[in-house]
């Protein structure tokens, strides 16, 4: 299983779900310490993306 994967332009990128899943850490956790970390509007901006996933009971869900 791994964390980081190559997207557009070859760049590395990750998610929140893999990373709680990787850490054995609730993803709902993870989705709060994203939204509540210490850093400025704009490097959360260039950094982090809302979107949304289907779970395994097809519910959409938030992952960034």
């Amino acid at each position: 299983n791994n964390l980081v994967f190559r997207g557009a332009d070859n760049q590395a990128l990750t998610n929140s779900l893999l990373v709680a899943e990787k850490f054995g850490k609730n993803h709902q956790h993870v989705l709060r310490d994203i939204r509540e970390m210490g850093c400025s509007a704009l490097f959360r901006e260039r950094n982090f993306v809302l979107s949304s996933y289907l779970s395994r009971q097809n519910k959409e869900l938030p992952i960034m």
